[in-house]
């Protein structure tokens, strides 16, 4: 559990059990945010909090929920919210974000931000969605809220999986659930 309300430097601590202390990047500063000094992060490369693997972490079931309030959209697929997700096959699980304008075609442009044109095709710009690979060999699964995601407004986003639904929550009501088989790749 990280609330990002540290007053400065690069821990983000860990308010669970676990105690997962998290290291930010350079360009996340502590500023008035949702909460108290919550922490803002912005469109630099450098605007991060990386969690180090731990098994305790495994886990196919779960939810992941967060204040946000995005000032723009990205030109790209998504900004990304929360992940666990790389451009290895093997190693993408789930992520949470909000989809941006998608203004990059992946036939003409294939490099990066276009790495998520093919799970985000069809989908509407300002949509929270949620993203998983399933265990198996499937490609992966990707669920949108129906409603946008205002700018320069806050707003409590989640999603849950349980193995049987995916629900998408936008300041906490329930906006979308999918009937899905199976849990996240661990």
């Amino acid at each position: 559990l990280w609330h990002f309300d540290e007053v400065g430097g690069q821990k983000a601590a860990d308010a669970g059990r676990q105690r997962l202390n998290g290291t930010a990047g350079l360009d996340t500063r502590t500023e008035f945010g949702r909460f108290r000094s919550a922490r803002v992060f912005s469109s630099s490369i450098e605007s991060w909090v990386f969690v180090p693997f731990v098994p305790g972490l495994n886990t196919p079931l779960f939810t992941v929920e967060a204040w946000i309030e995005p000032t723009e959209l990205s030109n790209g697929e998504l900004s990304l919210i929360a992940a666990r997700w790389t451009e290895q096959p093997q190693e993408q699980s789930w992520l949470l974000a909000l989809t941006g304008r998608q203004l990059v075609n992946a036939f003409t442009d294939p490099t990066p931000p276009a790495y998520f044109d093919r799970i985000t095709f069809g989908t509407s710009p300002a949509r929270l969605v949620f993203v998983y690979q399933r265990d198996d060999a499937s490609p992966p699964q990707s669920f949108s809220s129906v409603s946008e995601v205002f700018l320069n407004r806050w707003t409590h986003v989640a999603a849950s999986i349980d193995g049987e639904v995916v629900r998408i929550y936008l300041n906490g009501v329930l906006h979308a659930q999918f009937a899905v088989r199976g849990g996240v790749r661990s």
